[in-house]
């Protein structure tokens, strides 16, 4: 009986008014374990003050305080309900900040923060080239451009490319763009002595026409 009870639990949701005292206590400043913390400790003190039916809300999992907090981000970040017009707006704002952006519409987004592209000069002469596959569960991909650090040794992020394509054009354009707004930021030519690479023979072909001498 008491697995059966627990069960039906599981398979409900969490009340509005549990949602909206979630979502407080994150926009307060308190971290996600914080929060998970505070809501079990609450149901343990009124467990043992004898309280004896469960209800969902009782129950809060990290998952729980996760999705609030997931769609909190998603109503914050999102500029437009079409998400290609949404990551164009942003990518417009980044662009104006000074970030090497590129893109074309439903196929593919690019950039790179200022500061990363400082630690593609500093520290570029070997670069990690790294794709992952099926990106939050959608048919993209997410490409990263990783250096090494020489003063710390910790691997840097410097260059991010989402697409849904496989045309060896958008790798090329990426790479092209990438070198053209380090030679406008630090009038450079940059070009890897060395990179590192598990992918397929399109993204090799790329990497090798775009910083081939």
């Amino acid at each position: 009986m008491h697995e059966l009870i627990g069960d039906l639990i599981g398979v409900q949701y969490l009340s509005p008014q549990a949602k909206r005292r979630i979502e407080n206590l994150l926009r307060n400043g308190s971290s996600m374990k914080e929060v998970l913390q505070r809501l079990q400790g609450e149901a343990d003190r009124f467990a043992k003050l004898g309280k004896t039916r469960v209800f969902r809300d009782d129950i809060i999992t990290y998952e729980d305080i996760y999705n609030v907090y997931y769609r909190m981000m998603i109503a914050e970040t999102r500029r437009d309900q079409d998400p290609d017009i949404s990551a164009q707006m942003w990518l417009e704002q980044l662009a104006a900040e000074g970030y090497f952006t590129c893109l074309q519409k439903g196929v593919y987004y690019g950039f790179s923060s200022p500061w990363q592209l400082e630690q593609l000069k500093k520290n570029g002469d070997t670069f990690c080239f790294d794709g992952t596959h099926k990106v939050y569960g959608h048919n993209a991909q997410l490409f990263t451009i990783v250096v090494k650090s020489y003063e710390s040794g910790f691997s840097i992020p410097v260059a991010f490319l989402m697409t849904n394509s496989t045309d060896p054009a958008v790798f090329q354009s990426w790479f092209d763009g990438l070198k053209k707004k380090m030679w406008d930021n630090f009038r450079i030519s940059y070009a890897p002595k060395v990179v590192v690479t598990d992918q397929g023979n399109v993204e090799i072909l790329a990497i090798r026409s775009a910083f081939s001498p």
